[in-house]
């Protein structure tokens, strides 16, 4: 199940650029058009990182209102989904917390704090994602910043 997979049940459409393309793009012009005001960065980082971000090594990713930094981990054998899936949510839970804000945990769903087995095992099965309320606030957010001059 992709990141975008599970914004698309929220009724929302990413569009994934690479950064480097991106910003590549963007120097081309003498005056580069204006970013588009609901353009979210995603950084990937080594899991050896977290100590750098200030956070526990646990840590799977945080949010800040400019863009997510994703830790990539390697594989264990303890872990409850598979690398793929597990990234795609952790994703998608800190593209929610731009969206959201910080303090967006919930007692279900994509946004509790700590994902347990049963949140894995409907990862899994593409049905974990946002309660519907959050879906309604991540696209009125949106609508909002589409709407800045």
């Amino acid at each position: 199940m992709a990141a975008s997979e599970i914004f698309e049940r929220a009724g929302v459409r990413l569009i994934w650029r690479d950064g480097f393309a991106y910003a590549a793009e963007r120097q081309k012009f003498e005056n580069p058009p204006p970013e588009d005001p609901v353009t979210l960065v995603v950084k990937l980082q080594p899991e050896s990182e977290t100590a750098r971000y200030g956070v526990p090594p646990e840590c799977e990713g945080i949010g800040f209102p400019s863009g997510a930094i994703v830790f990539v981990r390697r594989k264990d054998k303890n872990d409850m989904a598979p690398a793929a899936t597990r990234l795609a949510y952790v994703m998608a839970h800190e593209l929610a917390h731009i969206l959201l804000g910080p303090n967006a945990h919930s007692i279900v769903g994509i946004m509790r704090g700590t994902l347990i087995q049963q949140d894995w095992d409907k990862a899994a099965q593409g049905t974990l994602g946002f309660t519907r309320s959050q879906a309604r606030q991540i696209r009125t957010w949106i609508v909002k910043r589409n709407s800045l001059p």
